[in-house]
Order: C-alpha cells, then sequence, then structure tokens
C-alpha cells in the first residue's frame, strides 16, 4: 500500500492572494518536495488561481496538486493509497 502524508488546504473563503503570498506557498511546496510529502489546494476562487497561473506556479506530481472542491481532492489522494 502506498502511504502518503501531506496536507489539504481549504481556500473558500480566500479571495485574494497576493506576491507574498505566492512567495510562501512556493516555499511550502520546495519544503513539502523535501519531505517527500504532498500540498493539495481546493476551492481556489478566480482571483487566488490567478495569481498562481500569472506565477507559474503548476502542479507537481506527488507534491503538489489542485482540486475544484475539497470533496474530489480527498476521492483522489484515498484513491492513491487504495491497494492496487
Amino acid at each position: 500500500m502506498l502511504m502518503l502524508k501531506g496536507i489539504i488546504v481549504y481556500l473558500d473563503g480566500v479571495n485574494l492572494l497576493d506576491a507574498g503570498g505566492v512567495s510562501a506557498l512556493n516555499k511550502l511546496i520546495a519544503h513539502c518536495t523535501k519531505m517527500q510529502s504532498q500540498l493539495v489546494l481546493t476551492d481556489l476562487q478566480f482571483q487566488p488561481l490567478k495569481s498562481l497561473a500569472k506565477s507559474h506556479v503548476i502542479p507537481i506530481e506527488r507534491v503538489f496538486r489542485l482540486f475544484p472542491t475539497i470533496d474530489l481532492a480527498i476521492t483522489s489522494l484515498n484513491s492513491d493509497v487504495a491497494p492496487h
């Protein structure tokens, strides 16, 4: 069984992500890479998603992922650790 560790960040109430937030997120992604853990962002509103795109922050397999809803994130993560 594949065991993943990580963090799901539910961003439903976040309507603004500035350059400082993007910088902090990049540092967190780097830390997750180093620790071999996963960071998942869910329920991003338009402006934060646009800030990520403009800053060229993209998903990284097994490190950083984006999901439109927390339910899809949990379902996907559960299928990642299910026995094959």
